[in-house]
């Protein structure tokens, strides 16, 4: 899950989470992406009662990822192919200029 430099791992930031502190102000987390088959389940469970927007990426129609968006709570579920959502973020946020300040901006 993207910070503002440092990277941290999906069971940090929900550690973080579950412990009462305020990821997004904090460390700049913006997004958790999480695997379904996660191995601690209690975290999928936690993460997805939420009611954060969850982005579904599926590949050959199975679901393969699940990222959160942490800064938006209405519970809206987007599926998408991982060949789109790939385009999309390669599209938005490869570009530094384009990177930098987005996430600077929250």
């Amino acid at each position: 899950m993207g910070g503002e430099i440092i990277v941290y791992s999906p069971s940090d930031a929900i550690d973080r989470m579950i412990a009462g502190e305020d990821v997004t102000k904090n460390y700049k987390i913006r997004y958790v992406c999480i695997s379904p088959d996660f191995q601690n389940k209690s975290f999928l469970d936690y993460i997805g009662s939420k009611g954060f927007k969850k982005i579904i990426v599926e590949y050959r129609n199975k679901e393969i990822y699940y990222v959160y968006d942490i800064l938006t709570k209405n519970n809206e579920i987007i599926v998408i192919d991982r060949d789109e959502f790939d385009s999309e973020y390669d599209r938005e946020y490869s570009n530094i200029d384009v990177a930098l300040p987005y996430f600077n901006s929250f």
